[in-house]
């Protein structure tokens, strides 16, 4: 075929490729209803041409110039088409929407057992009562495009792409769990991973809350993790592994984890109400002097409203 298009007057023809437009939703779609795509390409007759249509969780399918498919996950969507015109020439073209959650939910409110709270709303500061506020590093960024998580989306997220993007503060151990026996703690917070990096490299952070090797909540990234992503530890104790995250844990949609602590040492970890990790621990050290550190970031994702409570919080 190839050497009867070059016989052609087609073969002397200049070609350069012309842009295509992929028109899609302009405000957030609700997750698992029907969006249509439709494409155009000025100057092009795609009457005859193959349209290879790919999106976010849908296999490849050939159609026409409109694309109608359903969206599972909250949260960005890309989409993507490929066209293969008669003579053998191709185009391509993307786009990007958001998706919005049947049973949204909305802002954490501070209350009396607020310890930090952060919205991320045009900053990184704390919209709690003591003022913890966060210090960027790498290229962390603020975006409103992804806010799907909310019943009516607005505001804006921290946004992480790689290794080294982090947002961290340090706090007085007296603020983060109070009283020397039986302390209690939450921490939690909506993530949109899109991909995790620290595999073969090193052990990172995501949402963390440190003291010492035998005193945090850490959702990390860890370097000889299988399957590749995050596992949950309390000081040395594995709350839950990278199998179960990984079950439990669907890229490019948010999700809410929070971790607890309890009187009786019990650490939760739960993921969009879903308990995925639960163990008694009697070796966090009780004795506590320095500050803890938060830490957020150390992926390819975004992050929002991260709280810190000293009680046990169910909702």
């Amino acid at each position: 075929i190839a050497w009867l298009a070059a016989q052609t007057p087609a073969a002397t023809q200049s070609w350069k490729t012309l842009p295509v437009t992929i028109t899609l939703p302009s405000a957030y779609a609700p997750v698992g209803s029907p969006v249509t795509a439709t494409m155009a390409a000025n100057g092009l007759d795609l009457t005859q041409a193959k349209i290879v249509w790919e999106a976010s969780g849908q296999a490849p399918v050939f159609g026409g110039t409109q694309f109608t498919f359903t969206p599972t996950t909250v949260g960005t969507q890309w989409i993507e088409a490929e066209v293969l015109m008669p003579d053998g020439r191709r185009v391509s073209g993307s786009g990007v929407f958001s998706t919005q959650a049947a049973n949204g939910a909305s802002e954490f409110v501070t209350d009396n057992s607020t310890t930090a709270l952060y919205h991320f709303n045009g900053n990184f500061q704390d919209s709690g009562p003591n003022g913890y506020h966060l210090t960027a590093g790498g290229n962390v960024t603020l975006a409103s495009d992804n806010s799907g998580w909310m019943s009516a989306p607005s505001g804006q997220v921290a946004r992480f792409t790689n290794l080294g993007d982090q947002l961290s503060v340090r706090i007085p151990d007296v603020k983060i769990m109070p009283g020397e026996t039986a302390p209690m703690l939450t921490l939690e917070a909506r993530i949109y991973p899109r991909a995790y990096k620290a595999y073969s490299v090193s052990y990172f952070p995501v949402v963390d809350l440190y003291q010492a090797w035998d005193t945090s909540l850490e959702l990390e990234d860890g370097k000889w993790n299988r399957p590749s992503v995050c596992d949950v530890c309390a000081g040395s104790n594995e709350i839950v592994n990278s199998q179960a995250w990984n079950d439990q844990v669907t890229l490019r949609s948010w999700h809410l984890v929070r971790m607890t602590l309890d009187q009786g040492g019990m650490i939760t970890c739960l993921v969009d109400g879903v308990v995925v990790g639960q163990k008694t621990v009697t070796n966090l050290n009780y004795g506590r002097e320095n500050d803890f550190t938060l830490t957020l970031g150390n992926f390819d994702g975004d992050i929002d409203e991260v709280r810190i409570s000293n009680v046990v919080r169910s909702n």
